[in-house]
């Protein structure tokens, strides 16, 4: 008699995977956007999905929030700015321009007094070529250094653009790095 129990049981649980297939995915996906055509997974590379924000004007999207034990977040903006021909990759003159505005955010911040200093760094040859990127170390306000790094590229008529920052250490890079990498393929392969 156990033994129908449990087969019922089991074979219950097949049916409504069988049935409800969204119910599967959901649990292992921290964010989808049909309109962008992206799903970004819980956990990329041992970062952890906390948190998303979105924004009041659709034009600025939304904002998806990892972290890792070691101190690293990274937030990953996903948005269109009302443009209607973003192209994929890294050679579109709006991504180059997004890039160039997001460096200059930060020396915004810089003269906003968020940071006591920012200076460019060299970018790590590890960081995947899909992006472009810039590199900097930070001195908060507290006067701690931190490792910055920018990351984007145009994908679904959208940007896509991290903001990663940890300690100032080595393996910083090699974190972010990776996540970046294992990123690269998740927003790719939904290309239009």
């Amino acid at each position: 008699m156990k033994i129908k129990h449990h087969l019922l049981s089991f074979g219950t649980l097949v049916l409504f995977l069988f049935l409800f297939p969204a119910a599967q995915s959901a649990a292992a996906s921290a964010h989808t956007d049909p309109k962008a055509r992206l799903e970004f997974p819980v956990t990329i590379n041992g970062f952890r999905f906390v948190g998303k924000k979105r924004f009041r004007n659709p034009a600025v999207g939304y904002m998806l929030r990892y972290v890792d034990r070691g101190g690293i977040t990274v937030d990953l903006f996903v948005y269109d700015l009302g443009l209607p021909n973003i192209k994929n990759g890294v050679a579109d003159p709006n991504v180059v321009k997004q890039k160039k505005q997001a460096m200059g955010d930060i020396y915004t911040a810089l003269r906003y007094g968020m940071y006591r200093k920012v200076k460019q760094a060299k970018t790590p040859g590890s960081f995947p070529p899909g992006f472009l990127s810039a590199s900097y170390r930070i001195t908060d306000r507290r006067g701690n250094i931190r490792r910055s790094h920018l990351f984007i590229r145009g994908q679904n008529r959208h940007f896509v653009k991290l903001r990663a920052s940890g300690p100032d250490a080595g393996s910083t890079d090699a974190r972010i790095a990776g996540f970046a990498r294992q990123l690269l393929p998740l927003v790719t392969r939904a290309a239009r």
